[in-house]
């Protein structure tokens, strides 16, 4: 006959485990050295849309494929934040001003992808709607730089949110 414990779920110690903090400090820097290595390509793209000159179906397939590779690094940090079980307890609090601009970011990158897979069926037609969506693509990649420059400036700023953090939780524990 079957044991009651046989029916308890037991969960491995490293899921409930928290990292050290310079563990933590560690991956969100390469977090961020992943998300600064895309932040190129989202220049060129909006170099690319802001320009007068045509844009061809290909130009739309590489923006739309920088997209991809912007989503993917932005994903797997959002994750991290989102984990806040295994977060140092002093972060926990810190992660929400990085974690709007890291879900701002994906929705941009999702809204950006539509509207380039729109654009590309229709970039070389001279018409006012392609010229308003081309102006709309442009101001969603000056958000997108924006965001991205944001996200690296808050990543700056954490290790000295964290110290101050630290000192308050030592002075409140005195």
């Amino acid at each position: 006959m079957p044991d009651e414990k046989d029916n308890v779920i037991k969960w491995p110690k490293s899921a409930t485990s928290r990292l050290l903090l310079d563990n933590f400090i560690t991956q969100v820097q390469k977090h961020r050295k992943d998300i600064l290595a895309t932040q190129g390509s989202v220049l060129y793209a909006l170099d690319l849309f802001s320009e007068g000159e045509g844009i061809w179906p290909d130009n739309c397939d590489e923006v739309i494929d920088t997209m991809h590779k912007v989503s993917e690094p932005i994903r797997e940090f959002c994750g991290l934040l989102d984990s806040h079980v295994q977060l140092p307890a002093v972060v926990s609090p810190l992660r929400y001003p990085l974690m709007k601009t890291l879900y701002h970011v994906d929705e941009l990158v999702n809204e950006l992808s539509l509207l380039l897979t729109i654009f590309r069926s229709v970039c070389r037609l001279p018409s006012r709607k392609v010229f308003t969506q081309r102006r709309e693509i442009q101001s969603k990649l000056e958000s997108l730089a924006q965001s991205l420059e944001e996200i690296d400036q808050n990543v700056d700023k954490l290790p000295e949110r964290v110290d101050f953090q630290v000192l308050l939780l030592s002075k409140v524990q005195l």
